[in-house]
């Protein structure tokens, strides 16, 4: 299960249509705040035996991800995403589309 919001969607729909991939589901969230938590709980109790991945395209240190385990403490997810950094993006388009491609081949992958 690959939950996530913004842009990363299409990116990970696509790979998953691309690949056929009807073992992995993927959940926008098109709302973060307020947390839709009695959604995602429904959805986490429905799929428990999902593995549960947030997959955001800032660095880890950046983005919803630190929101998320504030408040999202009831339910068992790992996170994919850019390294940390001191800036939101690399300024190079062509490291942009190589760390792009690293998360969503990683989300499908891990």
């Amino acid at each position: 299960m690959l939950f996530c919001s913004g842009k990363v969607y299409y990116d990970l729909l696509e790979r998953q249509q691309k690949e056929n991939r009807g073992d992995v589901a993927v959940v926008r969230l098109e709302q973060i705040y307020p947390l839709p938590g009695k959604q995602l709980e429904a959805l986490y109790n429905k799929y428990k035996n999902a593995v549960w991945y947030w997959v955001q395209e800032e660095p880890l240190n950046m983005g919803a991800a630190s929101f998320l385990q504030m408040n999202l403490k009831h339910i068992n997810y790992g996170i994919i995403g850019r390294k940390a950094s001191a800036s939101t993006a690399s300024g190079f388009m062509k490291v942009h589309k190589a760390e792009q491609e690293e998360i969503v081949s990683t989300a499908f992958t891990i």
